[in-house]
């Protein structure tokens, strides 16, 4: 059996697509494509069409024999955790066998004037447990009256059945009719009377949350539905092929996990909310679902996404990573959202703290384009992955792509994608993926088919070669960016808004900003509150992890912990370099609640201004010089700069006066010494160009 030479693998990493039979001769055939086509990795995906039954024996012996002929081809495995995504529910068995573990939500439901009936009821739904009903003030929601005890059941959408048939109880016997009319729908009611002016009827309920391959969504919050679902999946891997982890397996994929519904209830949510914060949720329940900008408000909204941000890291995350480690395996993947700030609000809180926990820090990128300006909110995704992977000293990036591209995606597109994320300080490129199957609809499921068999095969190839060299530079390399931008996310937690789909407000401010900057070839970090507290400040300088900031940004937002915002104010002393952007924030959060903020006593940073106050990575004069990218790396002692170009062609530049060509379908090193390559490129990898003093090499797709 061939040895797997370890991790992280170096070029294309790829998704195979168990879809279908999963018939032995097949498998076997693709895996001989596979070697042949030198894939160094694959992850074994259970997907849309799989005929061989997912958690059954019968899995779990094709997964055996199959991650046993893999290994003897020499290429390295990554298992997935889940069937098909996103990860947490076994395929859907765990909440079918333990439908306590359900994934349930908060509902508010509000009572108007004309809902008020004669009889003076209001009635809601019963879908599920009732948490509370009140009447409340409408100017400060204050509770007024507590009605949670004058709740009851009733019955009143009526069923008419004409000529009733009496052989349902009695058959065999004569039949006898009659007309009958039955009330089976249950609701809740309760005595309202007249609403008064200025007050509000409002009740709140926990319901199930509904998921599209499944059924229902799993609970990601409460402890004892992940040790089951690492039972069901985790488990069974280690007992079937438990002998290769950490040699020929080496890691497990998790995929787009998060907690559901929006506003998620989870068992003994309400007593560990009271115990961490010191205030009854039921009483403040209104504040998740109202636009109202009170100290009380906020408060209960910055606590409770707080609280559920923390709770999925501790009853997820936390123990699947240690699994992982305890069964030598790297945890890889993805939570989502990455990219937009609006839903990774209400899905993860916070997910910049959360990729301390990976082996790599990771994303998911599922529509053909870059970060350009008609796409500034995909700089996001990759900016927080790479931000992540320098503050908390992880080797490198982890990127998902190429998913969902369609039927006319070309190589040229693939180039130019995988070009920008690699510049951008991607290290692990994993393709979405390769179709076992492309019988039937499978063929639609996720087009297209990136298999080395697919038209892309040789082209795919080629680009895995050629980005080899420049992840072996950027594994664990310390990036130069001296500007940091804080992550606003209490903003978003603050303004309680679930979906945007139109442009504007703070989300546009930040990555109006991100744009700006890296168009002004700034190099550029995402900077937690967390991580910006625990830095080290020496001779002007900000510390967190391999970073290191003369600059931070504060973006436009609305609140800051009061602790950042005194930091600020104290490093800006230390000739720390502070800038104001965009919205100035108006409250600063402490641990008794929210206090209005009137100091402002930043530099003001506008798109005009962004050239002449931040620092370059270097100087880049092009007759086009929108889309360049430039980032700066420093590793064993050496300097260096990666640059691409995002539009289309190619187009002739100079750096620190040195000429360049730049093109989407390559990239561009700019060592910092004339002829020190740290590293060894082979010929046929890289050609390496001298300049007189520099030296410049350039990888050219094909």
């Amino acid at each position: 059996m061939t040895q797997i030479h370890g991790f992280p693998p170096r070029g294309l990493t790829y998704f195979w697509f168990l879809n279908d039979c999963c018939d032995d001769s097949l498998v076997d055939q693709q895996i001989e494509e596979f070697s042949r086509a030198r894939i160094a990795t694959v992850c074994l995906h259970p997907r849309d069409g799989l005929l061989l039954p997912y958690g059954g024996k019968d899995w779990f012996d094709f997964i055996r024999r199959t991650t046993l002929k893999l290994a003897a081809k020499g290429i390295e495995i990554w298992l997935y955790d889940e069937d098909p995504y996103p990860s947490g529910n076994a395929g859907g068995r765990l909440v079918l066998d333990h439908p306590e573990f359900i994934a349930r939500k908060i509902v508010m439901h509000q009572a108007s004037p004309d809902e008020i009936k004669e009889d003076g009821l209001w009635f809601f739904p019963a879908k599920g447990k009732l948490l509370f009903c009140a009447l409340l003030s409408g100017e400060d929601s204050e509770l007024i009256s507590d009605k949670t005890g004058n709740v009851g059941m009733v019955r009143r959408s009526w069923r008419m059945m004409k000529n009733w048939d009496s052989k349902w109880y009695y058959p065999a016997t004569p039949l006898y009719t009659s007309d009958r009319a039955m009330a089976n729908t249950p609701e809740y009611a309760v005595k309202a009377g007249k609403i008064p002016a200025g007050q509000q009827l409002v009740a709140f309920t926990v319901e199930a949350v509904e998921n599209e391959k499944w059924g229902y969504s799993v609970d990601t919050l409460n402890p004892p539905a992940t040790e089951k679902f690492i039972e069901y999946t985790h488990e069974k891997y280690r007992e079937c092929v438990g002998d290769m982890f950490g040699r020929q397996i080496t890691a497990i994929f998790t995929d787009e996990a998060k907690y559901n519904g929006g506003t998620p209830w989870t068992p003994g949510l309400f007593d560990d909310f009271k115990a961490a914060y010191g205030y009854d949720l039921r009483l403040r329940l209104f504040d998740l679902f109202s636009s109202l900008e009170t100290p009380q408000s906020i408060r209960t909204r910055l606590n409770y996404r707080e609280w559920c941000g923390r709770r999925f890291e501790k009853a997820w995350l936390e123990p699947v990573a240690a699994w992982c480690r305890k069964h030598r395996l790297k945890l890889i993947g993805h939570m989502s959202p990455e990219d937009d700030p609006v839903i990774q609000a209400t899905c993860l809180s916070n997910l910049m703290p959360l990729q301390q926990h990976m082996s790599l820090a990771g994303l998911d990128l599922i529509i053909p384009a870059v970060g350009d300006k008609n796409h500034p909110m995909l700089n996001i995704g990759i900016i927080s992955a790479v931000s992540s992977a320098q503050q908390h000293e992880l080797p490198g990036v982890m990127s998902e792509l190429l998913a969902c591209s369609g039927k006319d995606f070309t190589m040229e597109q693939a180039y130019k994608i995988l070009n920008w994320q690699t510049v951008m300080g991607l290290t692990t490129p994993v393709i979405h993926g390769i179709f076992h199957s492309l019988r039937a609809e499978r063929e639609f499921e996720c087009p297209p088919d990136f298999s080395p068999w697919s038209k892309f095969g040789g082209g795919l190839r080629r680009l895995s070669e050629e980005l080899k060299p420049f992840q072996e530079m950027l594994l664990g390399a310390a990036q130069i960016a001296p500007v940091a931008i804080l992550w606003p996310i209490k903003s978003f937690h603050m303004q309680n808004l679930p979906w945007q789909a139109e442009p504007g407000g703070l989300r546009e401010e930040l990555t109006g900003l991100v744009l700006n900057c890296l168009e002004s070839h700034v190099g550029i970090h995402l900077l937690d509150e967390a991580d910006f507290q625990n830095g080290v400040m020496e001779n002007g300088t900000l510390r967190v992890g391999r970073a290191a900031y003369s600059h931070i940004i504060v973006p436009g937002s609305t609140v800051w912990a009061a602790k950042t915002w005194d930091l600020l104010v104290k490093y800006s002393r230390k000739k720390l370099h502070v800038r104001q952007y965009g919205t100035r924030p108006c409250y600063l959060e402490n641990v008794n609640g929210v206090e209005h903020l009137t100091l402002h006593p930043f530099k003001k940073l506008t798109p005009a201004n962004i050239k002449s106050e931040l620092p370059a990575l270097m100087e880049v004069s092009s007759g086009e010089s929108e889309n360049i990218r430039v980032t700066g790396w420093l590793k064993d002692g050496r300097k260096f700069y990666l640059l691409c170009y995002l539009g289309n062609g190619t187009i002739g530049a100079e750096a620190d006066s040195e000429p360049l060509e730049l093109s989407g379908n390559k990239i561009t090193i700019v060592m910092a010494k004339q002829n020190e390559a740290w590293f060894s490129l082979k010929q046929e990898q890289c050609p390496v160009k001298a300049r007189p003093r520099r030296e410049f090499a350039a990888c050219a797709g094909q």
